[in-house]
């Protein structure tokens, strides 16, 4: 009798078993690997792209396609991390520019005239360098950060957002290098009051920068711009020379030019009393103490300023 009660509970035991009356799990299902939220998972492909070496390119139009699923901490990473391969892949497209092979073909070729090119290989090298996200102003390169900038836009902090920016337009107008005050003069005469405005922007731009963000990592290359604007701020260029020589004088060889005299009024107009409005209000007070005569006082003053000295 007692037999038959064990047999009968065993039956019924694996009819329940059967039924998924117990719900038992099997050591596969309970050990599932974990899903990632999707940022995070976009992100580790991101990291996945890093790992196998994949070039600038693919990197960023894999941002330009994704970056808004990310968190802002980690668009930084990824953002950061894009610009540090392309300043590593820069100088080895620089060391083309010594063959003169390939220079020669570059003279006065832009980015978006590398298909005009007519040796195949430099041709190609060219469309390479523009797909990677790099920028061709005859035999010189750089990185493009006009693109970067599109791709980040809003979806980084305001600290890498603000500092692309101040690459951004460093890149299109190339206001550090004396030569583009020339350019802009030779190709719009009389116009020093437009071209102090757009210098001002820019160095308006790296005073907030560098009082917004006093321990960011990019402090020292904007100070660097701060320094080239205010070089060509203070003294213009060679041929456009913010003073002319005076003759007749015994205080000094120069006195300011009325162009440049009349921009300097303008931009202390316009920027009223803000951090670089006061600044040029500050210089506007030593140059009328100097007689507009650029002195010794008044040029140790000036390069104590371009060098971010206080005075």
């Amino acid at each position: 009798m007692l037999r038959k009660w064990y047999i009968l509970a065993m039956c019924m035991f694996s009819v329940l078993l059967m039924s998924g009356c117990f719900n038992i799990q099997t050591p596969s299902e309970t050990m599932k690997i974990p899903e990632y939220s999707g940022p995070d998972k976009v992100f580790n492909q991101y990291k996945e792209m890093l790992q196998k070496n994949k070039p600038p390119k693919d990197l960023l139009a894999f941002l330009g396609k994704n970056i808004i699923k990310l968190h802002k901490s980690s668009a930084d990473i990824a953002v950061v991390r894009v610009i540090e391969l392309q300043k590593k892949q820069l100088v080895k497209y620089q060391e083309k520019l010594l063959d003169v092979e390939y220079s020669k073909q570059l003279i006065n070729i832009e980015s978006k005239e590398v298909h005009d090119i007519t040796d195949s290989k430099v041709r190609n090298w060219a469309i390479d360098l523009i797909d990677n996200g790099f920028k061709l102003r005859s035999t010189e390169i750089e990185i493009d950060y006009e693109l970067i900038n599109k791709i980040a836009d809003n979806y980084v902090s305001d600290e890498l957002k603000d500092y692309i920016k101040i690459e951004s337009k460093e890149s299109e107008k190339k206001y550090s290098g004396k030569e583009s005050l020339d350019s802009y003069l030779a190709h719009y005469p009389n116009k020093v009051g437009n071209f102090v405005q757009e210098i001002s922007d820019m160095l308006n731009k790296t005073f907030e920068y560098t009082t917004k963000y006093k321990d960011s990592p990019y402090i020292v290359r904007v100070n660097q711009l701060k320094s080239e604007y205010l070089q060509i701020f203070f003294f213009g260029s060679p041929n456009n020379s913010t003073f002319t020589y005076y003759q007749g004088s015994d205080k000094a060889n120069n006195i300011i030019d009325k162009q440049w005299n009349n921009a300097y009024i303008m931009a202390m107009n316009t920027y009223g009393k803000n951090e670089f409005g006061v600044f040029i209000s500050n210089y506007y007070n030593e140059l009328s103490k100097s007689k507009w005569f650029l002195s010794k006082d008044l040029y140790t003053y000036i390069n104590k300023k371009i060098n971010n000295q206080d005075v």
